[in-house]
């Protein structure tokens, strides 16, 4: 596609047209008002669920904007305690579509290998009360404060796709920006553009070299006579050079890093520098010292004294001065130097036979004549210089060991853990004897006692547990751990006893499902390139010593957040991931998917998927013929595996939604409960939800049997296999 028409900038809202709404949509509350600030119109949108309110650009999700400016621009100001949102699909030049997000909602920041979602910081306008009422707050996340000013936001697309997903980015395919916030304008750019600087002063600071120039007379804010830009409006930029927390969030810069100092022209944006080369002559140990070594400036020397190199040997006979001495006296391999010559000292010897030491209190030799030693020793006769020692005989000490054992050893034996999750909050299992429950917490699997809390442990991962899958008689238990060299481990339950470790081929494995047998496991991660990877292995044999072997393995480029082996037959298996379910098919060492036809609710998240269980598990396969899936928009989708289709659609509501009953969240759509997890059996459903809701339904989802609250999302549900338990994560 053309580029020279979008040079030097693209007005978004200009091109659109946006004020007749025929190349834009609007959905929910979206208005126009006058700006006092600005003394311009800009629009607002507001609402209390932020994805029933927006400004969508294009108007459809077919078309796409094909903006291909490296930097995009936006003119907006958050609605005083509000949450808002903002969603940008980028391409990358291998066709890939991603999904930039950044909210006042978001706590940290998340990525996937399509999305990525950063916090943004909200901070009050400098000098106001709310500013200086935050200094020293650890947590500036939240409502947009009361005093904000108006924000030019500058967002450098191509460093984002590049740092965070290793990707190149292409083009701007589409923007929405979701309740609640003001917006004038939008602007794309292979310019960087610098507010509040004249051509004037851009020339004299030499940033003109570096290709930052004066922001257009299109893009600038109003500035009142006798002010600055930057005392009345705020430029954040990302990524930037602020060091304050959350990392990896939106936030405005420090005073100490605002472009408008101009003490270092061309800083303006992170920029990539070719790597340095450094000769050594020898091996680098420890890169870090050696860095530092490097780059710490040089010290001045200073003259020091002389140190002396070497001992005079015993018995020999040395010039002293007459303001000091020393004595020196060997006692068996031993040197004693005395300092102060004319003091009384204990020298001790150590006797091999013996095993004892023996102690004599003794004095050094004046500093009128040569030095000689004044301790007996048995390799020669030495003439003693000193009288005394006769009145003070050898005091023998008996010597005692060098290596001592701690008792009991070991000293400290971990007895409980109080948390839960680490790398995932999505698993937690029940026994098959549902007498314990089994959950990770950082590195550590725990096997904890639902009669009495007693906790066992199984240790031996390295880094955060990403997964935790039993087989279907909970003899053999897998985990996955997150890291770069993830690995797997296969324990024997009862014993808690490793049976096998093994590499999973992906960087990040965060799903794991064994077959009702054991003899099967799959799971799913990412690999180098960031694309999501099945792995199927073959663990038929680890319980009698033997290895694991890879059956089979996929690349994918759909989103899969869970994956489960049909509990009937370990060659077939079910995903689900954003916009998609997918059934899958161990054959002849391959893995082949098929797609389940979404129709109208093609745009769904799912987050969970669930074959039923049954009490029976050699039941007939024609009573498992529907799987469960969820979604963020609380529909509850029943597909058919036998003709892959969806069998049955139901969306779960509020039951009484009154003013303080359901919590306000990001996920929950238009009313429905974001269901984050399913769990299915022979009589009921139990799903949980981002509103702090666990729920009993029947498999009809007419009423509700059971609804407790929590303090916070339920992520995992779990049922015993008699159905008289229910466990939430």
């Amino acid at each position: 596609m053309s580029k020279l028409w979008q040079h030097p900038y693209v007005n978004l809202f200009k091109h659109l047209n946006v004020a007749e709404w025929k190349k834009a949509s609007k959905e929910g509350e979206v208005s126009t008002i006058m700006d006092k600030t600005l003394k311009s119109t800009v629009y607002r949108v507001t609402g209390s669920v932020p994805a029933g309110n927006y400004i969508q650009l294009p108007k459809t999700a077919s078309q796409s904007l094909g903006l291909t400016g490296r930097f995009l621009y936006l003119l907006f100001k958050p609605v005083p305690g509000k949450y808002f949102v903002v969603h940008l699909d980028v391409a990358t030049q291998d066709g890939l579509v991603i999904r930039i997000s950044f909210s006042n909602l978001f706590c940290e920041f998340k990525s996937t290998a399509t999305w990525l979602q950063f916090p943004y910081v909200c901070h009050a306008a400098r000098g106001s009360v709310q500013e200086l009422a935050s200094i020293g707050s650890h947590d500036n996340l939240g409502p947009a404060p009361a005093a904000m000013r108006w924000t030019v936001l500058m967002l450098d697309l191509h460093y984002i796709l590049s740092v965070y997903l290793n990707r190149r980015y292409a083009y701007l395919k589409s923007v929405r920006l979701c309740a609640n916030l003001f917006v004038k304008n939008m602007f794309t750019s292979d310019t960087e553009y610098e507010p509040g600087l004249s051509l004037s002063e851009a020339k004299k600071t030499g940033v003109l070299a570096h290709g930052v120039t004066p922001m257009p007379r299109e893009m600038a804010f109003p500035i009142p006579k006798g002010d600055t830009w930057h005392g009345r409006y705020d430029f954040v930029r990302f990524p930037s050079v602020t060091k304050k927390p959350p990392f990896d969030s939106i936030q405005r810069g420090d005073k100490t890093t605002q472009v408008s100092q101009y003490t270092e022209p061309g800083t303006i944006s992170p920029k990539r520098t070719e790597p340095k080369e450094v000769q050594t002559s020898r091996p680098i140990r420890n890169p870090v010292s050696s860095f530092n070594h490097i780059t710490s400036p040089k010290k001045r020397s200073h003259r020091r004294r002389p140190i002396t190199a070497s001992l005079p040997p015993v018995g020999v006979a040395m010039e002293t001065s007459s303001e000091s001495s020393i004595a020196v006296q060997p006692v068996g391999d031993e040197v004693h130097v005395y300092a102060h010559p004319t003091d009384e000292v204990i020298v001790h010897r150590h006797d091999e036979e013996t095993g004892k030491v023996s102690s004599v209190r003794t004095s050094v030799p004046s500093t009128a004549g040569p030095i000689r030693s004044s301790v007996p020793s048995t390799t020669g006769p030495i003439r003693s210089s000193v009288s005394k020692q006769a009145a003070h005989p050898p005091v023998p000490v008996t010597k005692k060991s060098r290596h001592r054992t701690l008792k009991p050893d070991p000293i400290l034996k971990l007895k409980r853990i109080v948390g839960f999750g680490g790398s995932t909050t999505k698993d937690v299992l029940w026994t098959a004897n549902g007498q314990e429950i089994v959950y990770p917490c950082h590195a550590v699997i725990i096997a904890m006692e639902t009669a009495n809390g007693h906790q066992r442990f199984l240790v031996g991962h390295t880094d955060k547990v990403s997964a935790l899958s039993f087989d279907g008689y909970s003899r053999l238990l897998a985990s996955a751990q997150t890291g770069t060299t993830a690995v797997v481990r296969v324990w024997r339950f009862h014993n808690a006893e490793c049976l096998s470790v093994f590499k999973t081929h992906v960087h990040s494995a965060h799903c794991l499902s064994f077959s009702q047998d054991g003899d099967v496991l799959c799971g799913v991660g990412k690999d180098g390139h960031g694309k999501n990877m099945v792995v199927v292995w073959d663990t038929s044999r680890v319980t009698r010593g033997g290895n694991v072997e890879v059956l089979a393995k996929a690349h994918t480029d759909v989103d899969i957040v869970q994956l489960r082996l049909a509990p009937h037959d370990s060659t077939r298996m079910v995903s689900c991931g954003r916009d998609n379910v997918r059934f899958w098919r161990l054959k002849h060492g391959s893995l082949r998917s098929a797609p389940v036809s979404l129709g109208e609710y093609h745009t769904m998240e799912f987050t969970d998927v669930m074959f039923p269980v049954l009490a029976d598990r050699n039941a007939h396969t024609s009573e498992r013929k529907l799987v469960y899936a969820s979604t963020r928009s609380g529909y509850i989708f029943e597909v058919d595996t036998a003709d892959i289709s969806i069998h049955h659609v139901r969306r779960l509501l509020p039951v009484d939604p009154g003013p303080n009953r359901e919590k306000a969240t990001f996920h929950s759509v238009a009313g429905g409960i974001a269901v984050n997890a399913i769990y299915v059996n022979e009589s009921f459903c139990v799903t949980g939800s981002d509103d702090g809701y666990l729920r009993l339904w029947p498999l009809d989802f007419t009423s509700v049997f059971l609804e407790a609250e929590h303090e916070g999302p339920v992520t995992a549900v779990r049922a015993s296999d008699d159905g008289l338990k229910v466990l939430a994560g």
